[in-house]
């Protein structure tokens, strides 16, 4: 069996392409140490469809995508522009608070 390597999380929260939503769905996979069969087997999908959800997920159907995500444990969340900086300063804050409580 291999070993699976933990990828680190990109450091944006903020999606511009479908590119970026595969690396984070490949961290969480391999942060929870899940080999690509695992996970492909878990969504009901080939290993090929779940390497192609982490590289290239614009080729694969939104909705297979989108539950791969939710079953690595992402949760995506849909902010109007306007609110995008007070977000981002509340999830920033809020991860700098648990790292404290961690560390």
């Amino acid at each position: 069996m291999r070993t699976v390597v933990p990828v680190p999380f990109p450091r944006d929260m903020k999606l511009g392409n479908p590119e970026e939503l595969g690396a984070w769905i490949k961290a969480a996979r391999t942060q929870g140490r899940l080999s690509a069969e695992d996970a492909a087997m878990g969504l009901d999908v080939s290993r090929q469809t779940m390497l192609n959800i982490e590289k290239t997920p614009g080729n694969v159907a939104f909705e297979t995508v989108f539950r791969a995500a939710k079953e690595m444990g992402l949760t995506l969340i849909v902010v109007p522009p306007e609110s995008l900086a007070s977000v981002r300063h509340a999830l920033k804050a809020a991860s700098q608070a648990n790292e404290g409580c961690n560390g």
